[in-house]
């Protein structure tokens, strides 16, 4: 654009060519370009131009410019299940995917405090920017609240990593993260004859629910009852379709056996 007056110019198979006709001399004659970046440009654009002319020769000069392309990325790791009361430790791996150093990092998470670190620099120097290829890691750790109704299950963390570029530009980047509370629990009911004579067997049945979320190895569920002549014995898990686990809904139900001599 801004062409000179006589200047006419044409773009081919993206050269620009113009045609500057005479100039007189002592004279001169410019032609202003434009050329838009995008994530292609990344890096440094070479741009070189040549003149020729009808009575003098030819020429050529060039010129480069680097285009900034500021990027910054974390990504959040943490334990996937906890139960309440654990401390449960949070990591932040920060890199630089662009191609310009970034200052004032700074991390934090809206569901953890204070966020510290970093608390490890890879993949280049120790300075105060972080630069491409460089991960910089930070964490964080929390308790985990007692129980409360109608509490958040999963707990969702949100992380944000901010740098500034050389221009005082602003770049920030988001990660989060599920963990599930765990709520282990067990309930067991006892069933039986009102009344007996002495000298006769009572039979009582047990039956255990799991009202929690957690299963149960179905080595590990025990049923005892001191009052029993013998451990009480498994009658059913009923519709249970995964037998080697005492799941969340599941019910099973025992029998066991007590005299009631004098």
């Amino acid at each position: 654009d801004g062409q000179d007056q006589g200047t006419t110019c044409s773009i081919s198979a993206g050269v620009l060519t113009c045609d500057l006709g005479a100039i007189g001399a002592g004279a001169s004659k410019a032609v202003h370009i434009s050329s838009p970046t995008t994530a292609a440009s990344c890096g440094t654009v070479d741009n070189t131009a040549s003149v020729t002319t009808s009575n003098d020769g030819s020429d050529t000069a060039g010129d480069s410019t680097f285009v900034d392309c500021p990027a910054i990325a974390v990504v959040k790791s943490g334990p996937a299940t906890v139960y309440h009361g654990d401390q449960a430790t949070y990591t932040f791996k920060v890199t630089n995917p662009g191609n310009v150093p970034l200052t004032a990092i700074t991390v934090s998470d809206d569901r953890c405090a204070p966020v510290t670190g970093p608390t490890a620099k890879a993949g280049g120097n120790q300075d105060a920017a972080l630069d491409p290829a460089e991960t910089w890691t930070y964490t964080c750790t929390k308790t985990i609240a007692p129980h409360q109704a109608g509490e958040a299950n999963p707990i969702v963390n949100t992380v944000t990593a901010t740098g500034t570029d050389r221009h005082g530009e602003k770049r920030s980047a988001k990660d989060s993260h599920e963990t599930r509370i765990l709520h282990p629990a067990i309930d067991i009911e006892k069933t039986g004859p009102a009344t007996a004579t002495v000298g006769d067997v009572l039979d009582y049945t047990l039956t255990i629910t799991n009202p929690g979320d957690v299963a149960f190895p179905a080595q590990n569920v025990v049923v005892t009852d001191p009052k029993c002549m013998e451990p009480p014995v498994l009658q059913t898990k009923g519709a249970d379709a995964t037998r080697g686990t005492f799941d969340p809904g599941d019910r099973w139900t025992y029998s066991c056996s007590a005299d009631t001599a004098g």
